[in-house]
């Protein structure tokens, strides 16, 4: 008798862990993978014919592993980590699909675009080249795509150009503590979007890093694995995964905490790589890793209050003086600030991302904003913006992400924020492109404080 198709996707032991299940429907209710199976499921017990493998993939495919199901369920099924196994057994199977690898790889991509502008910024405007992409890489035409910067951060900072105490003036230097002297060390892991495409976030993070005395490097770095985890292509996860255990677990030996800002990179450092990849190297890469905010916190004296140490005239929103270029003369986060006309007092929601929630750090993020006079900041209520990674640029994909994320751009028109901040670089460019809202980083909002 041949096995149940959801035991072969889930394993051997998915029949006794069901038994843990409360029927509680919370899965039917916010996620589109759990309605779709259980259809399928019903429809096997309504004709009696068992459904293949592959009938299951096009509803796996439509997990980005978000995990709000394990957040959720109360049976702790772990369904996020038993589709993630699925796919990768699937694609071992049947192989990646061109979507799948044109989606799975934002490093490579993002080294191209940065190589071409700005051609790749003012080709994608073009609705003849939206549509042969839809038709050969399965692209969603109407989606839209973020800009590539002109120069990657990695490079920028190379050459010295975010360095705050070299733009400091004497005074404001002698208010920075020296890094050599508090003998504190990051080694930031930038992430393929805030190298490639919005910058401005890593120049605010090594600015307010340095700001509070701190010695910032930014090492090479692979992708950290998890596009390659959505689709299935557990491999070339691996793959990635081993070289940064490898050379970042070095680092931390010699001295350097690992800091990123990117809540899915901050996820698969912290969490995944231990899980999938244990070792002596990913454990001791995993006890110093840190999302920025978290680290800060965690300064002596708790960094967050070293933002009141500048309450008076060094602590004020600065005005965005940028030159207005066009979108396709100049990546969208080419080193420049987002807060444009900043109010003396301003309502700010903070997006608490899906993979920031499963590290639960959202609250040390919060905090530390409040600690900026005229600021009102408060949590967005709970909702998925919808985009999932890549997942949202699918052309099979892009309506249905639409829809999933309208409960959170209806919450955010009935609070109408003056700006909404999120650590999670996908999320915070669905909700501008969605929304219209004036939408960034933390840390850029945290960066104008400061009056770096």
């Amino acid at each position: 008798m041949e096995p149940h198709p959801l035991v072969t996707l889930f394993g051997e032991d998915f029949q006794q862990a069901t038994r843990r299940c409360v029927s509680c429907n919370l899965c039917r209710g916010f996620c589109p993978v759990f309605p779709a199976l259980y259809d399928l499921l019903s429809r096997e017990q309504q004709d009696g014919q068992v459904r293949l493998a592959t009938a299951y993939r096009t509803v796996l495919d439509q997990c980005w592993l978000c995990g709000r199901c394990e957040l959720r369920c109360p049976g702790d099924l772990q369904f996020a980590r038993r589709i993630m196994q699925a796919k990768a057994r699937l694609v071992t199977e049947q192989g990646l699909s061109v979507t799948d690898r044109a989606l799975s790889h934002p490093q490579g991509v993002g080294q191209w675009g940065t190589r071409l502008t700005p051609l790749s910024n003012r080709l994608p405007k073009g609705g003849l080249f939206r549509g042969v992409l839809e038709q050969v890489a399965g692209l969603a035409r109407h989606a839209a795509w973020p800009a590539f910067a002109h120069t990657p951060f990695r490079r920028q900072m190379a050459r010295g150009a975010w360095s705050v105490e070299r733009r400091a003036s004497s005074e404001q230097a002698v208010q920075n503590p020296k890094s050599k002297i508090q003998n504190r060390r990051v080694a930031y892991f930038v992430g393929c979007h805030t190298d490639y495409h919005d910058t401005a976030v890593g120049v605010a993070a090594v600015a307010v890093l340095e700001r509070n005395g701190v010695e910032v490097i930014a090492p090479p770095y692979r992708c950290c694995g998890m596009p390659q985890l959505a689709v299935g292509d557990k491999a070339g996860a691996e793959e990635n995964a081993r070289a940064n255990i490898a050379s970042w677990s070095r680092l931390v030996a010699e001295g350097y905490e690992v800091v990123t800002t990117c809540s899915t990179c901050a996820l698969m450092l912290r969490r995944m790589y231990v899980e999938l990849w244990p070792s002596e190297e990913s454990r001791l890469l995993a006890a110093h890793s840190h999302d920025l905010f978290s680290y800060l916190a965690e300064l002596p004296g708790r960094g967050a209050e070293s933002v009141e140490r500048w309450r008076n005239d060094e602590c004020r929103m600065m005005n965005d003086e940028r030159q207005e270029t066009s979108s396709g003369e100049r990546g969208a986060g080419e080193g420049q600030s987002k807060i444009q006309n900043p109010k003396s007092k301003m309502k700010v929601l903070y997006h608490y991302s899906c993979h920031a929630r499963h590290q639960r750090y959202g609250y040390n993020v919060v905090d530390t904003l409040r600690l900026i006079p005229g600021l009102e900041v408060d949590f967005v209520p709970a909702a998925c913006c919808g985009q999932g990674g890549s997942h949202g640029f699918r052309a099979g994909a892009y309506e249905s992400s639409l829809e999933q994320g309208a409960e959170l751009m209806q919450h955010l028109a009935e609070r109408a924020p003056d700006l909404v901040v999120t650590d999670c670089p996908m999320c915070e460019h669905r909700i501008a492109t969605a929304s219209g809202l004036a939408v960034c980083h933390p840390v850029e909002l945290l960066n104008s404080a400061y009056g770096v």
